[in-house]
């Protein structure tokens, strides 16, 4: 990652390479844990990290 803490979900699809709906898929399934700030879906970068790790270890 680049040093952010947190990113829309926009960004973070963009990060690990995956579409916003894919982004909502896992938010709603619980596979990835977000926060609602004011009027914004955040997702930490260390759970996007989490995520990848979980996803490596499964494969």
């Amino acid at each position: 990652m680049n040093g952010q803490l947190a990113y829309r979900r926009d960004e973070a699809a963009r990060v690990i390479g995956v579409s916003t709906d894919t982004i909502d898929r896992l938010i709603s399934r619980g596979e990835l844990r977000s926060a609602r700030v004011g009027g914004a879906r955040i997702i930490p970068a260390t759970e996007l990290e989490a995520f990848l790790e979980r996803k490596l270890v499964e494969a």
